[in-house]
């Protein structure tokens, strides 16, 4: 009878324990959760922020790209500027002839 006694009691202990742990487990649980949660946003803002980053940097490669192309092509703005200076002048004759 002792012996079922002792049985019981240690059964008894171990069921507390299991309870115990099950409890801590669920916590644990619930704050990873939280955790997660949190992760999980803070990554899509590093998502937003480094889309951002990468549309300004294909603008800014675009914006620089068009300078440099002005740069290496001296004559080609020349030959613009050229055009752009003959229509004002058939312009301005046209307003003094009229």
């Amino acid at each position: 009878m002792n012996d079922l006694i002792e049985n019981w009691n240690a059964f008894e202990i171990k069921s507390r324990r299991l309870v115990h742990i099950n409890q801590q487990l669920r916590e644990d649980n619930e704050q990873l959760q939280i955790e997660v949660v949190r992760m999980q946003s803070q990554l899509n803002q590093q998502e937003m922020a480094m889309t951002e980053m990468q549309e300004r940097l294909a603008e800014s490669e675009t914006s620089i790209e068009g300078q440099l192309k002005g740069v290496q092509n001296p004559k080609g703005i020349k030959r613009q500027i050229d055009t752009y200076v003959k229509k004002i002048d058939k312009l301005i004759e046209a307003i003094e002839n009229s």
